[in-house]
């Protein structure tokens, strides 16, 4: 005997209503997808990042559904190129020139010769139970030699495959080389990184670099991107011949006098190492000259102390402060005391020790004494992003000539370093 299903039960109704709602979903979510899609498309084209017919082309696509990932956007933008890890071999001296010969391809002015790398420890976080390694990269272009700093992951071949992808290089460094260059000829244009996502994971095998103009590049950050983009300095005016001459001109003025060549020519190698915005950056690299410190303290046990010791190492021996007491790690009543001595005389207050943020009372403590106490210069606050603080010690000369000749930017210069 057969047995029938009633087509009206409330069981087979139910399962019904749940599909049509599930498919309704499903269609209004696509269409919401493609529209997304669609208006971000748009903004390519108006910011004249693809052509009207990549454009057509585009739309086309995402109609029929053919764009699965926000990089591949990128297939239709003009100057932009998509790497994939897994098409290149698994050892630097393999991949590496490659990786940047691609990347190089997006302009003419990028071109280069002379690639050359070495992979160095990170003593900065390497320790006795992990090492980490940086890649120097070098590269000749329009008759100078560039250097870029990164990460490199030295797992070797035996590793799985997605180890060894995370860290082959660092997407998010290796291409700021060129965008030296770029600044350094005049360019309006600046290398950006796109990374992959697949769902909400990121995807270490591939990523995309696109070269934007800035006005390009705020259209995109500022209506929302479809894709990942990175945010890059358009600054033209700290070119490397600057960088070189303000430094000819920190040496004039004796600010290099308590280094030795060799550290001074270790100095010059880390500064073309990195990215530089401004030259507080620049200057930071030659040792004992610059203090920074995070003015949130939770992470040191007697952070004044601390403070008065490094500021005494950049003052190379101008102030020292002795008998030093720190009882911020023991308040009384949320009240900590600070003193010590310079030339026998003391110096106490009490600060606030209620949150993990420097009460400004201690660095006035320490201008005091400064004052009182040294003819041969003072502390002078340079520029900070609000939650760093710097300090450098300078004569009134040297400060005089440095503010006014813009090689540094002191704190209350804010305005110059947005420029």
């Amino acid at each position: 005997m057969c047995s029938s299903t009633n087509l009206f039960s409330p069981s087979v109704v139910g399962l019904k209503i749940g599909i049509i709602i599930f498919i309704t979903f499903y269609a209004t979510s696509c269409l919401q997808d493609n529209a997304s899609k669609k208006k971000f498309a748009a903004k390519l084209y108006q910011a004249k990042i693809c052509t009207a017919n990549n454009y057509n082309k585009l739309k086309e696509d995402i109609n029929y559904a053919r764009i699965n990932n926000p990089i591949d956007f990128l297939n239709y933008c003009d100057h932009s190129l998509i790497i994939t890890l897994d098409n290149y071999p698994d050892q630097p001296e393999s991949y590496l020139e490659k990786i940047h010969k691609t990347t190089s391809s997006l302009l003419r002015e990028l071109s280069f010769t002379d690639f050359k790398f070495k992979i160095v420890l990170d003593s900065a976080i390497s320790d006795s139970s992990f090492q980490a390694y940086n890649v120097i990269t070098s590269l000749k272009s329009h008759g100078r030699i560039y250097q870029h700093r990164s990460y490199i992951n030295t797992t070797d071949n035996t590793a799985n495959k997605e180890t060894i992808r995370l860290g082959k290089i660092d997407e998010q460094e290796y291409y700021k080389i060129f965008n030296k260059i770029l600044s350094d000829i005049q360019s309006p244009f600046r290398l950006h990184l796109v990374k992959n996502y697949i769902g909400n994971v990121a995807d270490y095998n591939k990523f995309g670099i696109i070269m934007l103009t800035k006005e390009q590049a705020d259209l995109v950050h500022d209506n929302g991107a479809s894709f990942d983009l990175s945010y890059e300095s358009f600054k033209n005016s700290l070119t490397s011949e600057k960088i070189d001459s303000a430094i000819a001109e920190y040496q004039k003025i004796g600010l290099l006098s308590h280094l030795t060549d060799k550290q001074i020519a270790q100095a010059k190698e880390n500064v073309a190492q990195q990215e530089n915005q401004i030259l507080n950056q620049v200057l930071h690299c030659f040792p004992n000259l610059i203090y920074t410190f995070d003015t949130e303290l939770n992470n040191l046990k007697n952070p004044n102390e601390e403070i008065l010791i490094e500021l005494a190492r950049i003052s190379r021996g101008a102030f020292i402060p002795s008998d030093i007491v720190d009882t911020f790690d023991k308040p009384i009543n949320t009240k900590a005391r600070i003193s010590f001595s310079i030339n026998g005389k003391l110096y106490t207050t009490e600060i606030n020790a209620n949150d993990d943020w420097i009460d400004p009372a201690f660095f006035k403590l320490i201008n005091q004494a400064v004052t009182e106490n040294i003819s041969s210069g003072e502390f002078y606050e340079l520029y900070g992003d609000g939650q760093d603080i710097g300090f450098i010690f300078l004569t009134k000369k040297q400060a005089n000539y440095l503010y006014l000749n813009k090689l540094l930017v002191f704190s209350d210069q804010w305005q110059s370093a947005e420029e």
